[in-house]
């Protein structure tokens, strides 16, 4: 992340500031007793489309007597939580992270039953990765949170920041800051211990001519976030490691100490390879290949053909003022398709860039993934709200104009016929096309079930849930006009019943999971805009709704999912159990052995 980024970000937050509202809660035990002298730790980032790439703010308090705390956070934030307590022979008590918690709301943390002190690391790189010395990059499990570097010692022992419970991730920098291991997990004494690959890389030109001097690099991509499930279980992050530019013959070799490179890019000025990997269904030049029996190994170059691509240039500006210093994320999903005899397979990942405008407010990203399944930008203009751009599905040929004067700020409201307000309000956020499917953005409402945003001038598609009931419709948003958006929602459908084992035995816990979906026989076919939105985008809504879904202690369960014409969504239980949902009460789902 840039310098002026860095600073355009504190300086949103200290203009802000004074825009916040009281927070409590309580942190206990496993058996519901008070933790006290706890520190319970609230992290938020700027109001970006990506914010793994801003720096986090931190709000602290302590848990008095009863295990309680009091705070003020800033309104319209989107902060991730967790609770550590203090230090006994035992080790301390920790919680995991919550996240999505606006102002305002009450929050109960509860402790897990593990206590044991947090294990020290053993991280030795590999002599093949050079001499060093090396920083060891941490980010804890939550989506927003601080970002600590540890040198790393000549031993490779090292103990870790205070961090909640849940999946962390590490990766290795040089001096220099530049990416000598993506990212990967600690493992006590086995930290780091995936063996270096040596990947080579052939770029050549359309004629099949070596072309040298080229920049190429290894994409290695991850999330960080274990999330609550509606929507929010993860932000991605990804780390690019560089070779030496190709020689005479095209050729370069990347050294990367990797279980999961996604893919290989290389570029140089207005020219671009897209994406390539190796696999047993390898992807070259953007198409997927035929399976194969083997993986060719890593000494068996990846061809990367370079072409002339368009390169992601613009201007911010608001009226003729330029913005100077602002930060501009790209998030793109890479997307590779292959048809043969009327079937479609497909791989993807995501990806993400940021730059810096310069003093006349330019920005320029040179080398976005390619094949883009969905590209989406953000901006840092200075403002308490995000401001977003209209998905596209490849980059523009000329420059992106953004003109904030014209692109109206939105306001989003859930309408839920409660009494009270929604405790927790998401809105997605897409281009009303329904030959698109990309990601969604994704906006955390306030406690009021409001959110705000500046948005392109076009058509969007919003999608509005507080996990019980939901709102869809299509706008179009005229620019330089604000508008007030009101959603009112109706009850999603609902199965229900308990989860046992094979023996009987209800099954606590259990987690369920939505990842697709099954055609109904003899269905009405959905002709309206609107169901074919639904239609396209319903993997994704019903993810976020199913995947926030757990057994209690008896195994009862209740999911709560959008019954879409023509389609059945489909799931796991527990990672294995084949699910088709739909609304039902009194079921028993018996696990298998």
């Amino acid at each position: 992340m840039s310098k002026k980024f860095g600073m355009a970000a504190a300086m949103l937050a200290g203009a802000i500031a004074a825009q916040d509202a009281a927070t409590i809660g309580t942190f206990v035990d496993p058996d519901g007793k008070p933790i006290a002298a706890a520190t319970v730790t609230f992290a938020t980032t700027p109001v970006l489309l990506a914010d793994s790439f801003a720096p986090a703010q931190i709000v602290e308090a302590t848990t008095d007597g009863d295990g309680r705390f009091r705070t003020r956070l800033r309104t319209g934030a989107d902060y991730s939580v967790w609770a550590i307590g203090p230090a006994d022979a035992t080790g301390r008590w920790r919680s995991r992270v919550t996240e999505g918690i606006v102002a305002g709301n009450m929050i109960a943390l509860r402790a897990e039953v593990e206590r044991a002190p947090q294990p020290p690391i053993r991280c030795v790189p590999s002599p093949e990765l050079g001499p060093g010395p090396f920083l060891l990059e941490v980010r804890g499990p939550a989506r927003h949170g601080p970002v600590h570097r540890l040198p790393l010692p000549a031993d490779g022992r090292l103990a870790l920041p205070e961090l909640p419970l849940g999946r962390s991730m590490l990766r290795l920098l040089r001096s220099d800051g530049s990416v000598a291991v993506g990212w990967f997990w600690p493992r006590g004494e086995r930290t780091l211990s995936a063996p270096v690959r040596r990947c080579a890389v052939r770029v050549v030109d359309d004629a099949g001519k070596p072309v040298a001097g080229v920049r190429v690099a290894a994409i290695v991509s991850g999330f960080v976030g274990d999330g609550d499930g509606l929507y929010l279980r993860g932000s991605t992050i990804d780390s690019r490691i560089e070779g030496p530019p190709t020689d005479a013959d095209g050729g370069s070799v990347i050294v990367a100490a990797e279980h999961h490179v996604q893919g290989f890019v290389a570029w140089t000025g207005d020219r671009q390879a897209r994406v390539a990997r190796r696999g047993n269904s390898a992807i070259v030049d953007g198409d997927l290949q035929p399976y194969s029996k083997t993986v060719p190994s890593d000494d068996v170059p990846v061809e990367l053909v370079l072409r002339k691509a368009p390169v992601l240039r613009g201007v911010l500006r608001r009226g003729p003022e330029p913005l100077a210093g602002r930060g501009v994320v790209a998030a793109v999903n890479v997307t590779c398709h292959r048809h043969e005899k009327g079937n479609t397979s497909s791989t993807s990942f995501p990806t993400t860039q940021v730059a810096t405008t310069d003093g006349q407010g330019r920005f320029e990203l040179s080398s976005v993934v390619r094949p883009i399944g969905g590209l989406q930008l953000g901006f840092d203009t200075g403002e308490a709200v995000p401001t977003l751009a209209l998905h596209r599905t490849d980059v523009p040929t000329e420059p992106i104009d953004v003109d904030l004067a014209t692109w109206p700020l939105t306001t989003l409201r859930l309408q839920t016929g409660a009494a009270l307000p929604p405790t927790a309000s998401r809105f997605l956020l897409w281009p009303a096309d329904p030959d698109q499917g990309s990601l969604p953005v994704v906006l955390v409402g306030k406690r009021s079930g409001m959110a705000r945003a500046r948005l392109e001038p076009g058509e969007w598609f919003v999608v509005a849930t507080d996990g019980e009931g939901l709102a869809a419709l299509c706008v179009s948003l005229s620019p330089g006009r604000e508008q007030d958006l009101l959603l009112p929602t109706t009850a999603l459908s609902e199965m229900a019943g308990r989860v046992v084992d094979a023996d009987g035995k209800p099954m606590a816990d259990a987690a369920f999971s939505c990842d697709g979906w099954s055609g109904v026989t003899g269905a009405d076919s959905v002709v309206d805009r609107l169901g074919r939105l639904l239609q396209r985008h319903c993997i994704a809504i019903n993810g976020g709704l199913v995947g926030r879904s757990r057994s209690d202690s008896d195994g009862r369960f209740r999911v709560r999912f959008l019954e879409v014409p023509g389609l059945v969504p489909t799931g796991q239980i527990l990672g294995r159990e084949f699910t088709e949902f739909r609304a039902a009460e009194d079921l028993e789902i018996r696990m298998s052995r």
